[in-house]
């Protein structure tokens, strides 16, 4: 069995949470300010076109996550020159298919409004970048290079924001903004190509790629269900609402999107290894150490960021951004969604490695037509946009749910495991959501900033007073751990 390390494994983690938690930081950062710069029509236009450089991620049609999965498993079983090969082609054959995409999407800028048109083309541009840089991210991923992956990725946050700050203040035209966005992204690129010496000699074997493609088309379905699932609620608010009210919901949508980060980053990390181990071992079981444990301490992390953005970031708003307190009560269900997904992100990479991924389609394909139901039904009974919202965190609580307990059937077999983590999961949210809405006649919203500032840190504490002994009690073998570790220390 492949001896993993787990000092490199804990390094690893560590690199990659460091670059999320600043990430997050100058994300958040940027996500305030912003609103303060753009009135909210163009920062819908801005989040609607983001959604569409995600998509331009996926121009490779599958090829990439074939690529995901062979690259690992061709280290441990020691086909260097094949692996060689294998990465080059698939390089050349990306960026191919990521030029192609980016053609279209310039062409179609001329048959769109023409508040899109001047956005469009340079997301088609942005989109040739973004290929590369995903394959660059997943080979490094794939390489376990997460130093240099996660300094990439913390560059690519902090130049991205100073950028895109700079060009929303001293232009208004929101395709100018996304320009520095894509020289930002541009640098990052140069970075990795620097640093990491990889060549890519000009080779095209099709048999190489029509592999990639053959293992990585059922992840691409998935993939595309993956980006409906993520995206279809800002569609159907383009179609319901005006574009005012898509910045608004905008809010709540990066809160969550930037906290779902976490579990990706951990789930990131954990992947090629899962591959690696299952490849050697071809055991479901031998994997059980890189789904609960991680699931347990990362889910109660969550709890206490959703908590402190429930809190503070309605404040920022009711303060320094009057005119998006609309945005307030999406913030208040939108951000809470993102427990959800932290269980998607690590129990997916999980079901994805040992190659069950066709039951994945099926929770996805559940959890969407559940929420456009009762999307429709909030909206023909006027709840509005808190409506579209509500049906968001119902689609991400069944995905969420459907894939941690679809992993623990495959790791334990066991029913009632299944039973117990749903449970418990459930529980702790609901008893999150409880002590936040409990606690949240204590701010008065006519007070100054100081004191309102003064009572939600008041507030704060009065929710972790509730949810903090639960985290513990779950995660008391870590505590235990970690308290021994903490003795010994002191004692010499």
């Amino acid at each position: 069995m492949i001896d993993i390390g787990r000092k490199k494994l804990f390094a690893d983690v560590v690199y990659t949470l460091l670059s999320t938690v600043f990430s997050q930081i100058v994300s958040i950062f940027r996500t305030l300010i912003l609103p303060i710069i753009w009135e909210p029509a163009s920062l819908g236009v801005w989040n609607l076109m983001n959604v569409l450089i995600g998509y331009g991620a996926n121009a490779h049609l599958g090829i990439l996550h074939g690529f995901n999965k062979k690259i690992p498993q061709m280290r441990v079983q020691e086909q260097d020159l094949e692996r060689n090969e294998y990465k080059d082609s698939v390089f050349w054959c990306n960026l191919i298919l990521g030029i192609i995409l980016g053609f279209l999407v310039f062409i179609a800028s001329f048959w769109t409004q023409p508040v899109y048109a001047l956005p469009l083309r340079v997301v088609s541009f942005t989109i040739i970048l973004q290929v590369v840089f995903v394959y660059y991210f997943s080979l490094l991923r794939a390489d376990h290079c997460f130093e240099l992956l996660s300094k990439g990725v913390a560059l690519s946050s902090l130049l991205s924001s100073i950028f895109i700050l700079i060009a929303a203040y001293v232009f208004e035209d929101v395709w100018i903004v996304l320009i520095a966005q894509m020289l930002a992204l541009c640098f990052v690129v140069v970075y990795w190509w620097y640093k990491s010496n990889y060549c890519f000699t000009f080779v095209l074997r099709f048999s190489l790629v029509k592999d990639a493609f053959i293992t990585g088309l059922p992840l691409m379905a998935l993939g595309l269900i993956d980006m409906v699932f993520l995206s279809f609620d800002r569609w159907l608010i383009v179609y319901y609402f005006p574009i005012q009210t898509l910045g608004f919901y905008a809010m709540g949508v990066m809160g969550s999107n930037l906290l779902s980060l976490i579990s990706a980053s951990v789930a990131n990390v954990l992947y090629p290894k899962m591959i690696e181990r299952f490849a050697l071992t071809n055991s479901v079981s031998s994997l059980h150490d890189f789904l609960l444990n991680p699931v347990q301490v990362t889910a109660s992390l969550m709890l206490c960021l959703i908590s402190g953005i429930v809190i503070f970031v309605p404040l920022v708003i009711r303060c320094y951004l009057p005119k998006y307190l609309p945005a307030v009560p999406l913030v208040e269900i939108l951000v809470p969604g993102s427990y959800f997904l932290s269980f998607s992100a690590l129990a997916g990479s999980f079901i994805i490695s040992i190659n069950r991924q066709k039951y994945l389609m099926l929770i996805q394909v559940c959890a969407i037509v559940s929420s456009i139901v009762f999307d429709i039904i909030l909206l023909y009974f006027g709840y509005g946009i808190l409506g579209m919202a509500y049906g968001t965190l119902l689609c991400y609580a069944i995905s969420g749910l459907g894939y941690m307990s679809l992993a623990v059937y495959f790791s334990t077999g066991k029913v009632r495991q299944i039973l117990q983590i749903v449970i418990y999961t459930v529980l702790f949210f609901v008893v999150t959501i409880l002590a936040l809405q409990l606690t949240s006649d204590h701010v008065s919203l006519t007070a100054t900033f100081r004191d309102q500032l003064f009572l939600s840190i008041l507030r704060m504490l009065k929710v972790f007073v509730v949810i903090v002994p639960l985290l513990v009690l779950v995660n008391r073998t870590y505590v235990v751990s970690i308290w021994k570790k903490l003795h010994i220390w002191l004692a010499k």
